[in-house]
Parts: structure tokens; C-alpha cells; sequence
């Protein structure tokens, strides 16, 4: 057994930071596919912050991590946990332990309100890792996805211009009475802003009126948001602004994630246009 040292990750390099990630997820339950500049994005998008993430050392070698972004969340400030992972050689050790409760000090020092995160449902050990630790679950979040190329081009209906916008040009007091569920960390507006020259989208609008609109990232194919005003639903919109986002879309797959179990609108609809669940998450919290 190596013992390890704990510390904060302000002072480790982002690409130390990365090799770690991608081998301690090497075996995951989904598939992690993670260049360097998704990884940065993924940081930045989710508010990671170093100096409130912990890591595993051995001697110098980073060999397991919790990452956590710090945010306002629902009026509380708020830790998210935006990925846990031991290298599978350093694993049954206790390593993920250590760092969880050298985690719950920092936050608590700093301030932190409670401690949010989401696991894969199929995670048997690490649900019941987190559940003795004291998170309960709040909701189940649907994960989907599709060829880009399955997405069928459908025209907007008649009256109905689909425009093309930047992230932070749309008006979000509007579109936020279109949700049917609120969005999970990573697909929050706040999210959202942070990295908004990697996002583009698309409003549906009638008589200079945005009945909807969705939201894509080109080079990964991710689907943040996608919403239509509940009084012009089933008029072929959200197809009309699905086509437009898959023709804006470089990758082979569109991936719509944490789509809340609870609101049959939204799953019935990604189903019915073709998307398939791969897995499904807890969304779950810790109040500290």
C-alpha cells in the first residue's frame, strides 16, 4: 500500500490535471472520450476551480482527483462535483475516502453551503459510497444520443423563422418560462455563459416572437438545452430547431444529457425523434 498526500490542485498543471482524468477513467462504466481542449471546456463550463479540488499524490504523481466547481445553485452557494477518479492502480486504498473528507473541510472552510453531484445509477459502489457519506437523492437525470445523421432535416412549419444567434445574445427571462424542468449544473445558464463562444444557438421565432429554442456545442454534438413555449408545442418546432442544430453540428452524434425523469414532455419527445437512453444518473446532495 502507497501512502498518499493530500492537496488542493491550484498548482498542478491542467495537462496533469487531463492525463489523470483520462486514466482514471480508462474502465468507466461509459466510455470517456476526452481531448485536452474538451477537457479545459468541460473545466470551464462546470466552474472547476483547483484551489477548492483535491488530489492524491504520490511523491509528485497526481493518481486521483475530486474536481468541484463552486457556483451559486438554486440561491445557495454550491459544490459541484464535476468528476472523482482514482488511477486503477492506486485504487482499494481508501484513496477516495481520504480525499472526500479532506474535501467536506475545504468546502466547509470556504464557506460552501452544500455539495452537489451526479452518479450513474448502474455505480452501485460509489451510490452507496456518497449515500453513507450523507448526499440523498433529489431526482433522476436521462442521458440520450443519436447519429447526427439520423436526425431527420424538417422544415420549420409555415409563419415560424428559424435564426441563428450566439449564446449571449439570447434573452433568458423569456425562454426560462419554456422549461419544463430546471436544468442540471453543466446545462445551466451560468454554465452556459461561462463558455459561450463554444455554444451556438437557435431560436424559433413568430411575428417577432421566440416560441423556442435550442442550444448546441458544434464540435461534441452536445445538446444543453432544447425548449418550445407549451402553447405552440406540436406544431413541428423542436423538430424544425433539432434539424437546424444537427446541420450546425461537427460531430457524428448529437447527445442530449440529464434530461429529467419526471417530465414525460421532454423524454417523449427526444424518444420519438429518435434519440436512445445509455445511461441514466442520480442527481443527489449534500447539505453541509
Amino acid at each position: 500500500m502507497t501512502d498518499l498526500d493530500l492537496r488542493t490542485l491550484g498548482k498542478v498543471p491542467i495537462e496533469d490535471l487531463h492525463a489523470t482524468f483520462l486514466e482514471a477513467f480508462s474502465d468507466y462504466l461509459v466510455k470517456i472520450d476526452v481531448p485536452l481542449w474538451k477537457f479545459e471546456t468541460m473545466a470551464r463550463r462546470r466552474g472547476m476551480v483547483p484551489e477548492m479540488s483535491v488530489g492524491a499524490f504520490a511523491g509528485d504523481r497526481l493518481v486521483g482527483f475530486i474536481f468541484n466547481g463552486v457556483r451559486q445553485w438554486h440561491g445557495r452557494l454550491t459544490a459541484y462535483d464535476t468528476g472523482t477518479g482514482v488511477v486503477p492502480k492506486f485504487r482499494k486504498q481508501g484513496a477516495t475516502t481520504r480525499m472526500f473528507g479532506h474535501t467536506l473541510d475545504i468546502l466547509r472552510e470556504g464557506g460552501i453551503e452544500q455539495y452537489l453531484l451526479e452518479v450513474i445509477k448502474e455505480n452501485d459502489p460509489a451510490g452507496d459510497l456518497y449515500r453513507k457519506q450523507g448526499f440523498q437523492a433529489v431526482r433522476g437525470l436521462n442521458c440520450y444520443m443519436t447519429p447526427k445523421n439520423a436526425v431527420s432535416m424538417t422544415d420549420a412549419p409555415e409563419g415560424v423563422d428559424l435564426i441563428d444567434l450566439p449564446v449571449n445574445a439570447l434573452g433568458w427571462d423569456r425562454l426560462k418560462a419554456f422549461w419544463d424542468f430546471q436544468p442540471s449544473w453543466q446545462n445551466s445558464v451560468d454554465s452556459l455563459m461561462a463558455v459561450p463562444e463554444t455554444l451556438t444557438a437557435v431560436t424559433a421565432v413568430v411575428d417577432d416572437q421566440v416560441v423556442g429554442y435550442g442550444i448546441v456545442e458544434p464540435r461534441t454534438g452536445d445538446l444543453p438545452q432544447l425548449a418550445v413555449s407549451s402553447d405552440s408545442r406540436s406544431e413541428g418546432i423542436g423538430r424544425a430547431i433539432l434539424g437546424r442544430l444537427a446541420e450546425l453540428t461537427e460531430a457524428e452524434n448529437l447527445v442530449a444529457l440529464n434530461l429529467e425523469e419526471t417530465s414525460e414532455a421532454a423524454n417523449a419527445f427526444i424518444e420519438a425523434v429518435g434519440f436512445a437512453p445509455y445511461t441514466a444518473q442520480y442527481e443527489m446532495v449534500l447539505q453541509l
